[in-house]
């Protein structure tokens, strides 16, 4: 069984985010996490569900029109 639980720097990484933004997002509720000694755990179905939301949600960004006007002014 592959292990259910990653390291900080390694969710970070998942997630394509530095580790000092994933304790930012812990620490107002975005994601789970656990904590042994000093080390933040974060569970692996937790960082895919969340890899998940962000994707869907920056695909949405993405596909709506700029709100800046023509020539960039």
């Amino acid at each position: 069984m592959a292990n259910q639980f990653l390291t900080a720097p390694q969710a970070a990484r998942e997630l394509g985010v530095a580790p000092f933004s994933l304790h930012r997002m812990a620490r107002r509720g975005e994601v789970r996490f656990q904590r042994l000694g000093r080390f933040w755990l974060f569970e692996r179905r937790e960082i895919r569900r969340l890899k998940r939301r962000r994707a869907a949600r920056g695909s949405d960004q993405r596909a709506m029109p700029s709100a800046r006007p023509a020539g960039g002014q």
